[in-house]
């Protein structure tokens, strides 16, 4: 799965917002106080650390003087993987956006960019341009890197596709999926059905779960169909109107459509 396109430049640089999405869009701009109101994830593209903090990932909400965000760090143990890092700003009308965070142990984290131009839309991946720098004296302190993350759609609507198994089995798969609003902690709580169709049987799977960056931690409870039990991965959505899914499942179980099964759904 692709994390993020948003590449954050050394704080200091000057860099533009630039759209990642279809052709058809990359005439769009809207105004430098954009609103940011979504899920977004950043990784660390430098080619060298080591550094104290490697991603991260959680919801962004707001636009112009009133920018909040919620995020959860991987790191090498400076914070741990489950803390929710508040971080609040805003974005000056000259497309300056600037973030801090001070929950952090004995650190201020901000994250800012300098420039203007093309914007992403709604329900579209999106590029970003800034950096992040963590200053103080806490044991997450760094000097200012490179990041590279992106906006990520909802992971909203219904996918559909044949895929064929490991061991050549094709099954038709419908997946019928919601993704909420950000909860406290900066993720995307996310349901849905599954449906798998083989030869001659089906199976139907519901969907509990949470999104956060390009990462969907998601229960399988069966619901009809033979005796079967079942784990997902996928990708984020992409583009405006006709998204493709990366989807993968692993089916155990006595029917016919038990098997490793990886490949993209299109959206409908």
């Amino acid at each position: 799965m692709r994390l993020a396109a948003l590449r954050l430049l050394p704080i200091a640089a000057a860099v533009s917002f630039l759209l990642g999405c279809a052709a058809s869009d990359s005439g769009k701009v809207v105004n430098s106080t954009s609103d940011f109101t979504g899920n977004w994830g950043f990784g660390i593209s430098d080619p060298a650390g080591p550094f104290t903090i490697y991603s991260l990932t959680g919801a962004l909400s707001g636009k112009g003087a009133n920018i909040t965000g919620t995020f959860r760090a991987t790191s090498t143990g400076c914070v741990s993987p489950t803390q929710d890092i508040a971080f609040t700003g805003s974005q000056t009308a000259d497309g300056t956006l600037t973030l801090t965070s001070t929950n952090l142990p004995n650190n201020v984290a901000t994250i800012s960019s300098i420039g203007n131009g093309l914007m992403p839309l709604t329900n579209q991946s999106a590029l970003f341009f800034g950096g992040l720098e963590v200053t103080g004296s806490g044991p997450c302190a760094m000097g200012g890197i490179v990041l590279e993350g992106e906006e990520f759609a909802p992971l909203t609507g219904t996918y559909i596709g044949p895929i064929t198994s490991t061991s050549g089995t094709t099954a038709n798969f419908t997946a019928t999926l919601a993704q909420a609003a950000a909860n406290s902690d900066g993720q995307f709580p996310e349901s849905g059905t599954i449906t798998v169709a083989g030869a001659t049987c089906a199976n139907v799977f519901s969907l509990t779960g949470l999104v956060a960056g390009s990462a969907l931690t998601a229960t399988l409870t069966p619901v009809s169909g033979p005796s079967a039990t079942a784990t997902l991965t996928t990708g984020p959505p992409y583009g405006e109107t006709t998204n493709s899914l990366s989807f993968s499942m692993t089916i155990t179980g006595s029917g016919c459509n038990a098997g490793i099964y990886s490949g993209t759904l299109t959206m409908q």
